[in-house]
């Protein structure tokens, strides 16, 4: 079984053998991911926020140049073009307001991301700031964009992984044919603990792992993608490993996080940061 029989987005990451997935009644087949001498993959969050404004076309376009791949969120406008936008709202990143599935594309073009001279891009455009071996991971923020996501990659060279946190958008897209990743954070206690990643206090809140991992293997994902934490704190990486998973954490934001999950065996990081992390 390849890897990823739609685009080979991780295939340079697993090794060409299998191994068994059970996850309740489900049976499946998976490559195991490669061990030994690789580094993590760079994936740039939002085109690494730290060096540019998020989901824009600079911001891609710049990290496109240094990372294997791009991590852009989803949303369809008003007028029904897909656009990049995290947040359900244009409020927080242009500081004018308005839902962006009520604005037309006009108008969201118009308007300024982070006080700078990038706007909100639509999809289609990204693919065609960056070249063409730059691989694409789409968060879906809401349902009903997968076939139009999968049009659009599909007149494009580039692997495409399709993720999201909500699990009937995975298996939309799984059923679609994309490979897909299901992201995961702790629960409401963990993220009260979570500077303790970045310490030496050996205290963690027990996290639902075998929930994280048997869900994703019921949606048939190729990769998991965990806030680092579930990484660093709990034997997520070994499990997801042993079960034939994939694991690209979020959000990277220290060379000392990177090296860390690195030592761990991760096989991606999800970072806010394109340079200098290794």
């Amino acid at each position: 079984m390849a890897p990823y029989p739609r685009r080979a987005v991780l295939g340079k990451l697993a090794a060409g053998c299998s191994v068994g997935l059970v996850a309740g009644n489900v049976s499946l087949t998976r490559p195991a991911p490669r061990r030994g001498d690789h580094q993590p993959r760079l994936i740039a969050h939002r085109g690494c926020t730290d060096e540019a404004p998020e989901n824009t076309l600079p911001a891609v376009r710049r990290a496109g140049r240094t990372v294997d791949a791009v991590e852009v969120d989803v949303r369809r406008a008003g007028s029904g073009e897909l656009v990049a936008i995290h947040d359900a709202t244009v409020d927080h990143v242009t500081g004018a307001s308005g839902a962006v599935d009520a604005l037309p594309l006009e108008e969201l073009q118009s308007l300024s991301v982070g006080g700078t001279d990038a706007s909100i891009p639509t999809l289609e455009s990204l693919f065609e700031a960056v070249p063409d071996s730059t691989a694409f991971v789409f968060e879906l923020k809401t349902s009903g964009l997968v076939d139009d996501v999968l049009s659009l990659a599909d007149d494009h060279p580039h692997e495409v992984l399709l993720s999201s946190f909500d699990s009937s958008i995975v298996a939309a897209a799984t059923d679609a044919g994309a490979d897909t990743a299901l992201v995961v954070r702790e629960t409401l206690l963990g993220r009260g603990f979570r500077g303790v990643a970045a310490s030496d206090v050996p205290l963690y809140p027990r996290q639902p792992v075998e929930d994280f991992l048997e869900t994703a293997l019921s949606l048939e994902c190729r990769a998991i993608h965990p806030r680092l934490e579930l990484c660093l704190e709990t034997d997520l990486v070994a499990r997801a490993h042993e079960n034939g998973l994939l694991v690209e954490p979020w959000t990277i934001t220290t060379a000392d996080q990177a090296t860390d999950l690195a030592a761990v065996g991760v096989d991606g990081l999800i970072t806010d940061r394109c340079t200098a992390l290794f």
